[in-house]
Order: C-alpha cells, then sequence, then structure tokens
C-alpha cells in the first residue's frame, strides 16, 4: 500500500516533482528524520519547506496565481516559481553561494578528519578552474565539487554530469551534488567508497549537508517573499 501510494505521489506532474527526487534516495532515513520529532530544523524553517516541496509557495509564476505579471518580484527575470526562487534568481545569488558554502565546509571538516590534506578552491597550475576540493588519493589528483541542484531527478543528473564535463579533463572528478530541498544524488556514495571513509561519518556527513541546504534555501524562501519598497526598486 505505502509502495502505490508513493508511486501515485511521485507520478503526479505538479505536487510530485519534487518528491520524486527525494525518492531516489532509497537506502537512507535521512528524511524521514528531518522530518520528524527528532528533527533538527528549526521551527521557522517548517512554515515554507512542505510547500516548497510541494511547489505551493505563494510565488507569482504559477498559473492559479492571481497576479497579472508572472515573474520575478525581485529581478523581473524569468517566471517567479520554486525553481527559480531556490535556484536561478540573481538576486537570491549571495544566499545561494552561503548555502553551498555551508555543504562545502562540512565536507571539508570531514576529509580533515580523516587525515586528508585537501586545499579549498585553488587554481588549478594548468586551468585558471578552481574546484571546490583537491587532494591527492593514490599519488593521483581527485577533485571534489560541490552542485545544489534544484529537486528533480532530472536537475540532480545534469548538475553531476556538468561537473564532469567541467573537469575531467584535469583529473579524477567526483562531483558531489544536493538538492536545494535535501535530495541526494546516489553517486555521490561513490566519495565514500574512493576515500574509504566509515559507514557511521559518512552518514552523518550526508544527513547534516542536506540539512545545510534545506536551512540555506529556506532562508532564501523567506527573504523572499519579504516584499519591500527596496526590492520593488530593483524590479523597475
Amino acid at each position: 500500500l505505502r509502495q502505490r501510494q508513493t508511486r501515485n505521489f511521485t507520478s503526479a506532474t505538479h505536487q510530485g516533482r519534487v518528491a520524486s527526487a527525494l525518492a531516489v534516495d532509497q537506502s537512507t532515513k535521512d528524511i524521514a528524520r528531518l522530518t520528524s520529532c527528532r528533527t533538527d530544523l528549526h521551527h521557522e524553517d517548517w512554515k515554507y519547506l512542505h510547500r516548497a516541496r510541494l511547489d505551493l509557495l505563494p510565488l507569482r509564476g504559477y498559473n492559479w496565481s492571481s497576479c497579472d505579471n508572472k515573474s520575478c518580484r525581485h529581478c523581473g527575470e524569468s517566471s517567479e516559481n520554486g525553481f527559480h526562487v531556490l535556484n536561478n534568481c540573481r538576486v537570491n545569488l549571495t544566499l545561494a553561494t552561503k548555502r553551498h558554502d555551508a555543504v562545502l565546509e562540512l565536507l571539508y571538516k570531514l576529509l580533515t578528519r580523516k587525515g586528508y590534506a585537501a586545499t579549498i578552491n585553488r587554481e588549478l597550475p594548468e586551468s585558471r578552474l578552481r574546484p571546490d576540493v583537491e587532494l591527492q588519493v593514490s599519488g593521483s589528483r581527485l577533485m571534489i565539487d560541490v552542485a545544489i541542484s534544484y529537486d528533480l531527478p532530472e536537475n540532480l543528473e545534469a548538475a553531476y554530469s556538468r561537473k564532469v564535463l567541467k573537469y575531467q579533463h584535469l583529473g579524477q572528478v567526483q562531483p558531489l551534488v544536493v538538492g536545494s530541498l535535501g535530495s541526494w544524488f546516489p553517486l555521490n556514495d561513490d566519495i565514500r567508497s574512493l576515500l574509504a571513509i566509515d559507514h557511521r561519518s559518512w552518514s552523518a556527513f550526508r544527513r547534516h549537508s542536506r540539512l545545510a541546504a534545506i536551512k540555506g534555501s529556506m532562508e532564501m524562501v523567506r527573504k523572499h517573499l519579504t516584499y519591500t519598497t527596496d526590492t520593488h526598486n530593483i524590479q523597475t
């Protein structure tokens, strides 16, 4: 019964889109923990999290919105929907960077605890590219680049592929792709296997990374929905 209802939900054309990305992770109970009484989420985040996952935030871009102007209230570009707010609005770029860096910091701390000498945002000698993390594994360069993608299965896959294409000519690259609303791309776990990180440490890192992405996204949503005279002037 549960599996049947899950299939029905994730196949829904609108409200099931984010759920289909969350369902990609079938091996952990992270989401259950983050949305239970044991959650580490702040109470203020609950106000928007589930509405964001159901794509029901009070935004202009949806066909049920009463606003004639469907464009973003801040940047004035594109249709104002969940994807735009969390991953495409240039006004939210500073908070998007903060969200990315929160996950990157968790990764760096994990690698340091496990004895790896990793460098952050170092320009490669033979290129102007700056992978988020660079370290040596068995005498070879390994690059790990973090991507925070909107929670659709195809978006997570595309973000992973872009990172591989960007860095593969410079050495081995392992992207780390986390959804804006807490999805976890299964190929992220290749990093654990490659670096021989124990299950307990990796599980804690995975859960905290998903939590950091959600918290960062909720901060973006709260700020975006605070419509002031200053933001109106930006749009006009």
